[in-house]
């Protein structure tokens, strides 16, 4: 009986955390011609609701649950970009970005 119980508890503990775990998702926005950094990209992940903005570098960095993410990237004179992922590990995302031209 007492080894029932351990039983039962461990299998309730591995289980928490595998639902509790998270993991990363890393990158840099650069423009998609010249490789130019694109600070200040703001980034939001559609799903969690999570938002940021790149550093001065273009590097971003969520932490995010195991699941589906949908990137939206925006930035003034670019095209907004989606990017749609399955987390399951840490991963790099590195996006490039489409200026958007003003001429016909």
């Amino acid at each position: 009986m007492n080894k029932s119980i351990s039983i039962l508890i461990f299998s309730f503990l591995v289980s928490i955390v595998s639902f509790s775990q998270s993991f990363k998702v890393t990158g840099k926005v650069t423009d998609s011609e010249t490789g130019e950094i694109l600070a200040g990209t703001n980034i939001i992940e559609k799903v969690s609701g999570n938002a940021l903005s790149t550093d001065g570098n273009g590097y971003f960095s969520f932490n995010l649950k195991k699941g589906n993410a949908l990137f939206l990237f925006t930035y003034i004179g670019y095209r907004d970009t989606s990017i749609n992922i399955k987390i399951n590990r840490d991963t790099v995302l590195n996006v490039k970005m489409t200026s958007s031209s003003l001429e016909a």
